[in-house]
């Protein structure tokens, strides 16, 4: 197998039929190019024959894929891949890194809902050639596959089944944002609810409405008499996964999270998505327990999403 980079234009047309996620395309890296200082877009081929698509972005001599995404994975350009295509590319790679004097890799995979077979086979190869384990982050997803509109109220558990009672009583509303100024106003609630619990938001408000140009995006906005007072954006990864990005309220007394849990499952299970991916609850893979018993009462089962990286051998 080897290696050779090549540009933007080829490496699109390389992943067109076989890409399953959102974040490998070049229009969502291109939008991110600021934060690194080159990006590589990658093909290894076998017999002259393409076998994997990647990129990274290069900073400080570190190749990361993703760099500005909450994941991403190297796109296999065949149907069926054998186990010993993986091992092969990770070992071109690495002759590659350092040709290129690269310092480190480092690749940040998607939980395992997005593609198990895939995804476990990297885990494998991965381990396999001296990449070590930087983070184990439990993260939780709604399998939708799994219930109907009542069977999602039997599986929350009773403090949640509480809670949405509550925001029922309450006569929420739940509204999908049409244009920019709904979703404006949906970026805004949820930069308060950070604001009031001292987290940061990562993405301003002018990022947010740029990368919604790219990514076919969804936001919402949960409203009480009119004043909205819980906001939800979520990414279409692939046709089967719908990854929540950030939500936040501003009057929790009311439980409009809760609320928008209920009311997101039912329109994306409409819509024939088997997944939403609520996300992490860890940084580093030290969990924050409150989030993980809240998303565990809302119907989220857990996953893991594996960091891995490898130090590049100096090149004499």
């Amino acid at each position: 197998m080897i290696i050779e980079r090549i540009d933007r234009n080829e490496y699109d047309g390389l992943i067109k039929n076989y890409n399953a996620n959102v974040y490998n395309e070049s229009a969502f890296i291109e939008l991110n190019s600021n934060k690194v200082d080159n990006i590589y877009y990658l093909v290894a081929k076998e017999n002259m024959n393409p076998r994997f698509a990647v990129h990274f972005g290069i900073r400080d001599g570190c190749a990361s894929m993703p760099f500005s995404a909450p994941n991403a994975i190297p796109v296999g350009l065949k149907k069926h891949m054998c186990i010993q295509n993986y091992n092969d590319f990770l070992l071109e790679l690495e002759a590659y890194a350092m040709l290129e004097r690269w310092k480190q890799i480092k690749l940040v995979l998607p939980p395992v809902v997005y593609n198990s077979q895939e995804i476990y086979a990297w885990i494998n190869a991965l381990s396999n050639n001296g990449y070590i384990m930087e983070s184990a982050d439990i993260n939780y997803s709604m399998d939708l596959t799994m219930f109907s509109d009542g069977d999602y109220i039997k599986s929350l558990k009773p403090n949640a089944r509480r809670n949405l009672k509550i925001a029922n009583d309450a006569e929420l509303e739940f509204y999908t944002c049409s244009n920019d100024t709904e979703k404006e106003t949906a970026y805004d609630i949820i930069k308060k609810n950070r604001n009031m619990k001292g987290y940061p938001l990562k993405m301003s408000k002018d990022q947010v409405m740029m990368t919604n140009k790219i990514v076919d995006a969804d936001m919402y906005i949960v409203k009480k008499d009119g004043r909205g007072i819980a906001a939800a954006m979520l990414y279409k990864v692939n046709k089967e996964v719908e990854q929540l990005i950030y939500w936040g309220d501003v009057e929790s007394e009311l439980r409009p999270i809760n609320f928008a849990a209920y009311k997101l499952a039912n329109i994306y299970k409409e819509k024939d998505y088997r997944y939403i991916d609520i996300g992490t609850a860890s940084v580093d893979s030290v969990p924050n327990y409150g989030l993980c018993d809240f998303k565990e009462s809302i119907g989220c089962e857990r996953s893991i999403k594996y960091a891995f990286s490898k130090n590049i051998s100096k090149n004499t």
